[in-house]
């Protein structure tokens, strides 16, 4: 009914790090990265590039040491700026006076071309001279540059950071988890700020291991460090297009299935893209996971307000998205058993389960065995997809026994005749 057109089957082993974290007792907290929207974690906004923030410490009073650094370095950087200006600046409208000086007739392109050689030429001993007082400029605004670099550094990555904790998971939580990713080493840090709150130090440091202090080392005091962390080899990328969960939910399936292979192979397709002959015209399916010998699909959702309160209009406009751009679809080419993977609390998610079950029987008149819709939690992710597993390796097993009890009894007849 219809065929793979092509799945991502390929980019699975770059998961295998969080399906070994899957089958520990301490680790599966470093699976709540799944539940977090690409789009969240960019920095900045709209890069593709996702980044993880780690906080150690506490920012309580780091906000008026910014403020001083930031009005520091305005201070000091303003006479650098009027030096420079003073160097160049008053030859620079003395020359351009002399080039073009006033007439009613405007110049050609020619005549542009020329004049602006000619100030060229004219600047060329302002130039030298800032090629020898150059270095000491740059040293005097060295300092006050970095000022300002640390204060907005740090608090662009405190405002991004209470961004992605506000997206349904807990400051402790979100903590523990980018620890643990950094352990399981898919997660690598790339720069490190540290603010004094009492006496304004700061240390701002690139590199893949900066070393991490508690206090500050010139007054002792406790300081608050953000470390920013990236994504490493194709996860970066698997991340910022929300890959990552179907991927995890595959694999996850096919580990817990392997056994099964034994009596019959179990095909599962992450992220896959079929096309239905259902229809006159050809249509494209994509569905996050599908398993076509179970007539079963799953739906991944990364949405980036999780928390935010289960209204009227949200939940409709949810169910809406789902049954007109999934259900409709999946039910084309023979999937009635529908998972929904959502990172939504287990109230929210209940709500929008009884909602899809209701607009596809009564308003839409389609036939399901299954709908169900999984909540954002990783025990209750993990038991569903062991539940799924097990259905499919019983049912493998059973169809394989009645395939051989028939070739036996086929077997006996044949014997006796």
């Amino acid at each position: 009914m219809s065929k793979i057109i092509k799945d991502s089957s390929s980019l699975e082993t770059a998961i295998t790090p969080f399906i070994d974290a899957a089958n520990t007792k301490n680790w599966k907290h470093a699976l709540n990265i799944f539940y977090l929207n690409g789009a969240v974690l960019e920095i900045p906004e709209g890069t593709g590039i996702p980044c993880l923030i780690s906080q150690k410490g506490s920012i309580e009073g780091t906000e008026e040491s910014i403020d001083l650094l930031t009005g520091r370095s305005q201070t000091r950087l303003m006479p650098l700026i009027i030096d420079v200006a003073k160097m160049f600046l008053p030859k620079l409208i003395y020359s351009a006076k002399e080039t073009f000086p006033e007439t009613t007739e405007k110049p050609d392109e020619a005549q542009n071309v020329a004049a602006l050689g000619k100030i060229a030429m004219d600047m060329m001993p302002e130039f030298e001279k800032l090629q020898s007082t150059g270095p000491k400029l740059l040293l005097r605004g060295a300092f006050s540059i970095s000022d300002l670099i640390a204060a907005g550094i740090f608090k662009t990555l405190t405002e991004m950071r209470t961004a992605q904790t506000s997206c349904g998971i807990r400051e402790p939580d979100y903590e523990n988890m980018v620890d643990a990713l950094s352990r399981l080493d898919v997660i690598e840090p790339i720069l490190q700020v540290s603010i004094c709150p009492k006496c304004t130090n700061y240390q701002l440091t690139l590199s893949t291991c900066p070393t991490i202090k508690t206090t500050c080392p010139k007054c002792g005091e406790n300081w608050t460090t953000q470390t920013i962390y990236m994504f490493k080899g194709q996860l970066g990328k698997i991340k910022a297009e929300n890959q990552d969960l179907p991927l995890f939910i595959s694999s996850y399936l096919k580990q817990k299935t392997s056994f099964s292979t034994i009596f019959g192979e179990i095909r599962i397709y992450p992220n896959a893209q079929t096309e239905t002959k259902a229809t006159p015209n050809k249509e494209t399916v994509e569905i996050d996971v599908y398993i076509p010998d179970f007539q079963t699909g799953i739906e991944c959702k990364a949405y980036t307000n999780p928390t935010t309160p289960m209204t009227k209009d949200r939940l409709n406009g949810m169910t809406g998205d789902i049954i007109e751009n999934h259900v409709k679809k999946y039910s084309k080419i023979g999937i009635d058993k529908i998972f929904v993977v959502a990172n939504l609390p287990k109230n929210q998610a209940q709500k929008l389960e009884n909602a899809l079950k209701a607009a596809a029987a009564e308003s839409l008149g389609i036939k399901l065995e299954t709908i169900k819709v999984v909540p954002g939690n990783v025990e209750t992710l993990l038991q569903s997809l062991d539940d799924l597993s097990a259905k499919m390796t019983n049912r493998t097993k059973g169809l394989l026994q009645d395939s051989r009890a028939e070739i036996d009894e086929a077997e006996e007849i044949d014997d006796s005749q």
